[in-house]
């Protein structure tokens, strides 16, 4: 049973999130241990992995990022073939922030970092308008193909996220 099934929830990009977070409290009282305590030790170890797995589903689906990647997993739009096919296309693009980036690791420069921190945002808010109507329009009935837009934006912001990384980690100061 999938994470959805399991709140009786839409597959969906963006759930409800009043519901989800009602849905988890409603589950975890009904997996609470304290109402397990003179159950046998089999039901006992049942509800504690109910509740370990609601807790799971409930820090997935609340999460964007996570919720994107188990979307993409669920429905196989995302697998070990293809999760690390970043386009080539992109990656030329990203060739000249690689080297700006390179070159605050020898001369660091907060304006510079700032404007690639932007630049970086940039190009993750466009590549989120790109997808956005097809995650806003997704449903489990569809074809899973109609999602390697949103793999390849997944992969992609995962790319970003490593950039932006890289950035807050460089020393304030050159050395």
């Amino acid at each position: 049973m999938n994470y959805f099934d399991f709140y009786n929830i839409p597959l969906s990009f963006y759930p409800d999130q009043a519901e989800l977070k009602k849905r988890f409290f409603e589950k975890s009282r009904s997996y609470h241990p304290d109402y397990f305590t003179q159950a046998s030790e089999a039901e006992q170890a049942e509800v504690l992995q109910s509740s370990s797995y609601n807790n799971e589903a409930y820090r997935t689906l609340k999460n964007e990022d996570k919720r994107l990647h188990y979307i993409l997993t669920l429905t196989e739009a995302l697998n070990e073939e293809n999760k690390t096919k970043i386009p080539q296309t992109f990656l030329m693009e990203m060739m000249d922030l690689n080297e700006k980036l390179m070159e605050l690791q020898f001369d660091y420069d907060p304006q510079k970092a700032a404007a690639i921190t932007q630049e970086l945002q940039a190009i993750q808010d466009e590549l989120m308008t790109e997808v956005r109507p097809i995650m806003t329009a997704y449903s489990a009935d569809q074809d899973p193909a109609t999602l390697t837009p949103v793999k390849d934006y997944y992969l992609k912001s995962k790319y970003l996220q490593r950039l932006q990384t890289n950035i807050s980690q460089l020393p304030a100061t050159s050395s």
